[in-house]
């Protein structure tokens, strides 16, 4: 028969949480319980507080040393109020224990077990004592490393997006492992192929560009040079002009010596010009 347990909603109660913690696991599907909502079942159940499961690693562990304990008595066929006595079994020895060596921690596991011989049957208490010596006791620093002492915790959380692979084609959309080898080997050849005659028609245009710049710049080249001698022609028939306008004056003999004069100088800048007369 299920003892009642007055007092403060605070304050532990082992007959309480196994009850209510049987009530929930009957009403959850298939008479089991997810760790998750399990634990979290338990938390709200022991009045705790909601914490960080990262940053609040102590009281982390400490849900999953209770929450392992009710699993492996209800596994073991405990009824619920011995199941609610694991769980207080459970948080007095971590209680005891804390700071204690690994040979005082076995002694007073010994103890304790001697102390509930009366509110356990042999087997259940056998199973008990193989339980702690198999958990407990077996990774005892690690639960003192992390219940027993306070710990600086320098925690970055990343948060990540995790992309999911895309939806597989349907099988009937499947085809040989050869033939699509075979098949990526062609599309390859293909961009190949293509990245080739990318290359070239890029070549062509550089040099199409580069021929046009080059007769560009011979044609400025030859225009400047030809009107440098028109300049100079014209210079040149201003200067026989006037001189013979000056030779109207003169005599004969004058006038045609200077018409050769000209001429001579006509030609000479012809020739240095390189047009042929």
């Amino acid at each position: 028969m299920v003892e009642s347990c007055v007092g403060p909603p605070e304050v532990f109660c082992p007959q309480r949480t196994a009850s209510r913690f049987l009530g929930f696991t009957l009403r959850s599907s298939h008479h089991a319980l997810q760790k998750t909502e399990g634990r979290e079942h338990l938390r709200r159940l022991l009045n705790w507080e909601e914490f960080d499961e990262l940053r609040d690693a102590r009281r982390s562990i400490l849900l999953d040393t209770l929450y392992e304990s009710i699993i492996f008595a209800v596994g073991k066929g405990f009824p619920w109020v011995e199941v609610a006595k694991v769980v207080k079994f459970t948080e007095e020895l971590i209680k005891e224990t804390k700071g204690c060596s690994i040979t005082e921690a076995v002694t007073i596991l010994g103890n304790k077990l001697r102390d509930y011989q009366g509110q356990f049957n042999t087997t259940h208490l056998l199973a008990l004592c193989d339980y702690f010596h198999n958990t407990f006791i077996r990774h005892y620093k690690l639960y003192q490393y992390v219940l027993g002492q306070d710990q600086e915790v320098n925690l970055t959380v990343i948060h990540l997006e995790v992309c999911l692979p895309p939806q597989p084609l349907p099988l009937s959309a499947g085809m040989d492992r050869e033939l699509w080898k075979h098949e990526q080997q062609v599309a390859e050849l293909s961009m190949a192929e293509v990245q080739k005659r990318t290359n070239v028609l890029l070549l062509k245009e550089t040099l199409h560009l580069e021929q046009e710049h080059m007769l560009q710049k011979k044609f400025s080249e030859v225009l400047a040079q030809h009107t440098q001698v028109l300049k100079r022609e014209s210079h040149v028939h201003q200067g026989l002009g006037g001189m013979m306008k000056d030779g109207l004056g003169m005599g004969t003999a004058q006038g045609r010596r200077c018409d050769k004069v000209g001429k001579g100088v006509e030609t000479v800048i012809l020739e240095e010009s390189g047009v042929r007369i």
